[in-house]
């Protein structure tokens, strides 16, 4: 009776689902995880590189709205929120480590959002800021992405799951608030893809889908696309869109 007991307990129980996947910094992996409904989750991270997971609003065509931006490195971790995006700074010395890997929490409750070392949620906090209580509900999907030139092994641990899927590079069709980057001129499409993926702070572009007349460049537009009221109008320049998806 008591093995029978333990069985329905166990089958009563939620599942853990552990998400193993490697990151290529010339990749973002989106919908990682879905966070709707939860305020925290942990991650466990192998890299030598920097590495940047982005808290994600709506998603607008597979767009990642920025709620919270974090960006992990070995001598600094940065956290943006919302827009205007001044980060919010916190040295970190060895945080990150090639050969084994180092555990995360995240967690976005009780007027903060926090980082924190371990699996303990609310324990060992590395970086801690104030945030709008109401402001919880605006994260739905984690989006990571590892630092140029560089890879990262993940286990991240949701509360939910979803399926996964990997985007070379993609645009809104409609723009939320967004802070430009930069404005560059190339003569390859691709080039404007990989200016955004060397940028940890870039999460979206624009570029023409024809050069201009006379000097055959293309106008390439860098942001960081962040929660807000969508733009009622598709944006000023003409857009291409690339991607790459799989499950």
């Amino acid at each position: 009776m008591l093995c029978l007991k333990a069985m329905l307990i166990a089958l009563c129980l939620p599942r853990v689902l552990t998400i193993k996947f490697t990151s290529k910094s010339d990749y973002y992996d989106i919908g990682i995880a879905d966070l709707t409904g939860v305020t925290s989750f942990t991650f466990d991270v192998k890299t030598c590189e920097a590495i940047a997971l982005y808290l994600c609003g709506v998603n607008i065509y597979f767009e990642c709205v920025l709620t919270y931006s974090w960006i992990l490195r070995n001598d600094v971790t940065d956290l943006y929120i919302g827009y205007p995006s001044d980060p919010i700074s916190q040295n970190t010395p060895n945080i990150l480590d090639c050969g084994s890997f180092r555990a995360f929490w995240i967690s976005w409750d009780k007027g903060y959002i926090q980082l924190g070392a371990g699996r303990d949620i609310g324990k060992e906090t590395i970086l801690m800021h104030s945030i709008d209580h109401t402001a919880t509900s605006d994260v739905k999907v984690l989006e990571v992405r590892a630092g140029v030139n560089g890879s990262a092994e993940w286990d991240i641990t949701p509360s939910n799951q979803t399926r996964r899927k990997a985007f070379f590079r993609k645009h809104p069709f409609c723009d939320p608030i967004a802070e430009i980057l930069a404005n560059l001129t190339t003569h390859d499409k691709e080039h404007c893809a990989h200016e955004c993926l060397s940028n940890l702070r870039c999460n979206s572009f624009n570029i023409d889908q024809s050069p201009e007349e006379g000097t055959g460049l293309y106008r390439c537009q860098l942001k960081a696309t962040y929660l807000g009221v969508p733009h009622p109008q598709a944006s000023a320049l003409p857009v291409d869109r690339w991607e790459m998806i799989y499950n």
